[in-house]
């Protein structure tokens, strides 16, 4: 059973968003995000890229990201940018006043 700490329910509170937890020891729901950032490290950062600024080198990383999403989701046959721009409409604003997380 999962319990909330006071802080972590003013926090989703603050943010308006609902929680979901994965099952532990369930690692195939986790599995797709891990996925993720090792197709996102084998595609984008192997091997190794060079620049001759750090500058140039993000220029270079976001033209490879943008050409990325304009592919095709691998099961919803969707351009991945149109599925992105969905979830962004999606999204709530950000409260105007900061969340204090500490105590």
């Amino acid at each position: 059973m999962v319990r909330l700490t006071q802080l972590f329910q003013r926090f989703q509170a603050h943010f308006g968003f609902e929680v979901t937890f994965c099952k532990p020891a369930n690692g195939h729901e986790k599995g797709n995000v891990e996925n993720k950032v090792s197709y996102a490290r084998r595609n984008y950062f192997v091997p190794l890229r060079s620049a001759p600024s750090l500058l140039e080198w993000n220029a270079e990383l976001f033209q490879v990201c943008e050409l990325d999403n304009s592919g095709e989701h691998y099961k919803k046959d969707e351009p991945i940018c149109m599925l992105f721009e969905a979830d962004r409409k999606a999204i709530l604003p950000l409260p105007k006043l900061e969340f204090e997380a500490c105590r």
